[in-house]
């Protein structure tokens, strides 16, 4: 019985050092999550920001402070958002491969298919934009592709086959660029994104008009479809576009008056610099591949005043100058306007590089500043992490001692109550059951040494208890015979054990053995003891016993056992 104790003991002090452990871990999991829920709102927010206005979304993700920080489901999500928003505001994402691949990675590990498409075509995108072999690109693209086809993505296909359309465009393989171009146009309209579409639809158009000039009419139908929805939104910049491709499309098939009227009408439209500049460049370029050299001199001296006072603009100025003096076979002129281009390819390239200096001292302080922090941060988790597990060392110790205390206690007092019952045993007169009381306590040799020196020496039978379980449950159990026992209890009682045995034989032998000694006068506490229980073990039995003979009550029972 005491060993069942001390099981039971065990368990509970395990349940309650598992319990504060459970408590250390989720004071730590709130004291470290503040941040990541911070920026799981923040995503939220630039995600519903990323297409409508994706500069105020890369704006919120740039102020995050050390996204290192954050755990990594959250720092790869901040990663793919990061890359999105930069790509969507035109800012550079060639330097974002390792992070962005590193972010594929992730996404793949854990089977999130959605994410990796994402990944992988962002990926696929800055090879194509960092480097002339596009294998690495298309094979990007092409994982892409299949992933976005599980999870249903349209608007990602979309974007898929525009890229790898554009890919095929700079190699000029027409029939392969039509393909994919044709394929994104079906995919934004499923999705009914009416912009991109016309996007794509005017780059179809201008591949109509270079694989074949000579069957135009199907580049104006594209471009006209593009120009009439533009229209109707009142997209100027749309339009803009449209105007341009179509008087380009007049100026390939020789039609220079049309050409003229829709590009003036492009500049009455948008009187934007920028828009300017490009529409003066692509249609001067136009007149120098198709040999007229005097209309792309008449454009250049109209793009003039529109030229900005930057580097790059004075370059592809002086370098159409160049170009139309060339044809123009006026090589001086071509020379020194080829000279005065170069002398700003050189500013821009010194600019270029002067910034790439700037770019790497900034990283380098905040790299400085990243190790400072993180330092920081690495020695408050460390202290949070000590902290916590010496409250959680310091609480186990007490929850234990505690609990041996108790048992200690229960211990004590189980033994004293064995004591006091052998003592009863003892001293207790029942004539009527005198034979079989002497024969139980002449059989209990060993306890009643025992009760003997409880009874003479207190102190002594103290330092006796701590060791009374195990000598208990060691030679009390051996002490009875039982045989004689029930040979004495059939001679006080004839044919009471076969009775009672056939009436209730779904009982265990030591619920029989408790009836029997109820049967002969013994007390509770006498039995328990006799028996090698507690107190509260025999009231238990009791109490089944009493259920599974159907009696209502203990003392209808006892009433039962004597009349038998």
């Amino acid at each position: 019985m005491f060993l069942r104790c001390k099981e039971m003991s065990h368990k509970v002090v395990e349940r309650v050092i598992i319990m504060i452990i459970m408590i250390g871990i989720v004071i730590m999991y709130f004291s470290c999550t503040t941040d990541s829920r911070q920026a799981e709102k923040t995503f939220e927010v630039v995600e519903q920001l990323m297409n409508s206005h994706p500069d105020s979304a890369l704006t919120l993700l740039e102020a995050i402070e050390y996204p290192e920080t954050l755990d990594r489901p959250l720092y790869y999500k901040y990663v793919l958002l990061l890359v999105q928003a930069k790509d969507k505001s035109n800012k550079d994402i060639s330097k974002d491969i390792i992070i962005i691949r590193e972010a594929a990675a992730y996404f793949t590990s854990v089977n999130d298919e959605y994410n990796t498409a994402i990944a992988r075509f962002y990926s696929g995108r800055i090879y194509r934009r960092s480097n002339e072999d596009y294998t690495d690109a298309i094979n990007e693209y092409l994982i892409a592709e299949e992933l976005a086809n599980k999870k249903d993505n349209d608007y990602l296909l979309a974007l898929i086959n525009y890229d790898i359309g554009a890919i095929f465009e700079k190699q000029l393989n027409y029939e392969k660029c039509l393909k994919y171009y044709l394929l994104s146009k079906e995919y934004f309209s499923k999705i009914n994104n009416r912009k991109q579409e016309n996007n794509v639809l005017n780059h179809i158009g201008n591949i109509y008009l270079r694989m074949d000039p000579s069957q135009s009419e199907k580049a104006f139908a594209v471009y006209n479809e593009a120009l009439e929805y533009a229209m109707q939104e009142k997209d100027t910049m749309q339009i803009t576009v449209c105007l341009n491709n179509i008087s380009i499309a007049y100026s390939v098939i020789g039609d220079y008056d049309n050409a003229k009227k829709y590009i003036d009408e492009s500049f009455a439209l948008d009187k934007n610099n920028e828009v300017l500049f490009n529409n003066y460049n692509n249609l001067i370029s136009l007149y120098i591949a198709t040999n007229a050299p005097d209309s792309a001199l008449y454009y250049l001296n109209s793009i003039f005043p529109v030229v900005n006072n930057n580097n790059r603009d004075l370059y592809y100025y002086n370098k159409l100058l160049y170009n139309v003096f060339e044809k123009k076979e006026d090589y001086k002129t071509a020379l020194d306007h080829y000279k005065i281009s170069q002398e700003y390819l050189r500013q821009i390239y010194d600019e270029n590089s002067e910034k790439s200096i700037l770019e790497i001292q900034n990283k380098y302080d905040k790299t400085k500043v990243e190790n400072l922090y993180h330092q920081t941060v690495i020695k408050k988790q460390r202290f949070q992490i000590w902290f916590v597990f010496s409250t959680l060392l310091a609480l186990i110790i007490v929850v234990i001692s505690i609990v041996l205390y108790k048992n200690s206690k229960k211990k004590k007092r189980d033994a004293e109550g064995r004591i006091e019952a052998l003592n009863n045993l003892l001293s207790d007169s029942h004539k009527s059951n005198e034979r079989l009381r002497n024969r139980v306590i002449g059989e209990l040799e060993l306890t009643k040494k025992i009760a003997y020196i409880h009874a003479t020496d207190s102190n002594k039978g103290k330092k006796v208890i701590s060791e009374y379980d195990d000598l208990f449950n060691r030679d009390l159990q051996n002490a009875l015979d039982w045989q004689n026992l029930y040979k004495l209890i059939d001679e006080l009682y004839p044919g009471f054990r076969k009775t009672f045995d056939g009436q209730y034989p779904n009982l265990t032998e030591k619920e029989q053995q408790m009836c029997y000694l109820t049967k002969a006068g013994f007390k509770t506490n006498e039995i328990a003891y006799i028996l090698g229980y507690s107190r509260e073990s025999a009231d238990t039995m009791k109490c089944k016993i009493r259920k599974k003979s159907g009696f209502n009550s203990m003392t209808e029972f006892t009433e039962f056992l004597n009349k038998l």
